[in-house]
């Protein structure tokens, strides 16, 4: 008599069926974690791209104040 006649599965299906979960959880915390980094990376290099605009145009600010001031404020 066999094993799945009395007991309804293989024992080493049922093993590699539960290998095969515990896998496939693995790579969904693998998963998940690297969809957070990513999103953490993605708002840090948005605030440093926010804080280089914000500082051309500080800038750009004090270059035409400066040149305007130096070629009007001869007339």
């Amino acid at each position: 008599m066999r094993y799945d006649d009395d007991y309804g599965a293989d024992p080493y299906e049922a093993e590699e069926a539960l290998e095969q979960a515990e896998r496939r959880e693995r790579w969904r915390t693998v998963s998940q974690v690297s969809e957070f980094l990513g999103v953490v990376f993605g708002v840090i290099a948005i605030l440093g791209l926010l804080a280089l605009l914000f500082s051309m145009i500080s800038f750009l600010q004090q270059s035409l104040t400066s040149l305007y001031t130096t070629m009007f404020g001869a007339l």
